[in-house]
């Protein structure tokens, strides 16, 4: 699972100084962010997928900053 890979890319990222942050949605399927668009998508995908969006956003205003 991509998971595993979580701590080999936070040593890696601080190694290089640069930031990095992660969330593991609760429920949510791999591709989340398309399969909640489908109509018969997961209660957990529609909601990984909103807050996901909503996350990105705060990033991107973050980096315009």
């Amino acid at each position: 699972r991509i998971n595993a890979t979580i701590p080999n890319t936070e040593t890696s990222m601080k190694q290089y100084n640069k930031p990095f942050t992660y969330e593991i949605y609760s429920g949510a399927w791999h591709a989340f962010m398309r399969n909640a668009l489908n109509p018969d998508a997961t209660q957990a995908n529609k909601e990984a997928r909103e807050k996901a969006f909503a996350d990105m956003l705060v990033k991107l205003e973050e980096l315009n900053k």
